[in-house]
């Protein structure tokens, strides 16, 4: 038995995963755009040139290429309804613009009182640095105020959480100093931060030892609740300006690679037989190669969609209440592990 195929395969994993998350969140779009359209125009010209494709067949070429028109000018129509929606957020009265201006002016007074400190950042990665702060300044106040607790139990329960917040409270800010100042995306590094684990544990200790801990603790716990709401609005809120300027980038770059994507498919369908473009390989290679260029807005809208949906799907939840399935599975182990307890408590002290 090889005993370093534990460590290969820990190892391989990793990787594997640091290549997912670049592909789906991390990575340039652009970037990610060109790779798939290089894959695609590999695949073509390899299944082209053994004969897998008929490439050389004008006949094939024109009725694969009468399927495609129709598919782009309904880009068209994608590209206008995305527009349609992120303008769709921004056009309001004045009264409601007003009413917004309020509402934000009242969340970030409450970030400011919760922090102890003013005023707040502007930038998004400020901003989160800010909150997160505050979260891990609360979190070392109330494992001071347990620190001469008599009760072994609470006190131990106490300052276990408050170290998970802490440690958790330190990946984000190094995450956070890592990022460009400014940029849109600061939300990313944020995306496992597991404020809603942290919001049900103090919930469940601030209820649990409510006779036992000190009212300091307990004003510090709701002082903790109450952070952790703030933040898990902020990062909702950043989520929602993320989306809307990832949805207006991608309006125009499909209308950049659209039009001409659409003069392409006209060319293969209008393409001579023979073609002057060549025979045999060289001819394989060029149809690859514009039919690559036709499937650009799909590339596009693909290497978009893969980030958008991944940030959506990461920062779903809200609060108290668990969607991802891997927090789902913890919180539900944690509290079959607490009934377990509950049920057998009595009979071992018996």
């Amino acid at each position: 038995m090889n005993p370093h195929g534990g460590g290969r395969a820990t190892t391989d994993g990793g990787v594997r995963r640091r290549v997912v998350q670049w592909v789906l969140v991390g990575g340039n779009r652009h970037v990610v755009a060109s790779l798939l359209l290089a894959i695609v125009f590999l695949t073509l010209a390899l299944l082209g040139q053994f004969g897998v494709v008929a490439l050389d067949d004008q006949a094939t070429v024109r009725s694969v290429v009468g399927g495609f028109v129709p598919g782009l000018v309904a880009f068209l129509s994608i590209v206008l309804g995305i527009n349609q929606l992120v303008l769709s957020q921004e056009l309001a009265s004045p009264g409601e613009i007003r009413r917004r201006i309020e509402e934000v002016r009242e969340y970030r007074h409450d970030v400011e009182e919760a922090a102890g400190a003013e005023p707040s950042p502007v930038l998004p990665t400020g901003f989160l640095s800010f909150v997160v702060r505050a979260i891990e300044s609360e979190a070392e106040t109330l494992a001071e105020s347990v620190r001469s607790e008599a009760d072994s139990d609470v006190r131990d329960a106490v300052e276990e959480y408050a170290a998970d917040v802490v440690d958790e409270s330190e990946r984000a800010q190094e995450s956070l100093e890592q990022t460009h100042l400014g940029r849109i995306n600061a939300l990313l590094p944020v995306l496992e931060y597991n404020d809603s684990y942290q919001l049900i544990e103090a919930r469940r200790l601030r209820e649990e030892y409510e006779d036992r801990l000190p009212e300091e603790s307990r004003e510090s716990l709701s002082r903790m609740i109450r952070t952790l709401e703030l933040f898990s609005v902020a990062r909702s809120q950043f989520r929602s300006t993320y989306t809307q300027r990832v949805l207006a980038h991608l309006s125009r770059r499909l209308l950049y690679v659209g039009l001409p994507a659409l003069v392409v498919v006209i060319v293969l369908g209008l393409l001579r037989t023979p073609s002057p473009v060549g025979t045999g390989w060289v001819r394989v290679v060029a149809v690859s190669a514009l039919f690559t260029v036709a499937l650009s807005p799909l590339a596009v809208l693909s290497a978009y969609l893969f980030r958008v949906a991944s940030v959506a799907e990461r920062t779903i939840s809200e609060g108290p209440f668990v969607s991802r399935p891997q927090e789902a599975r913890e919180e539900w182990n944690r509290e079959a592990r607490t009934r377990h307890t509950d049920r057998t408590g009595p009979s071992d002290d018996e």
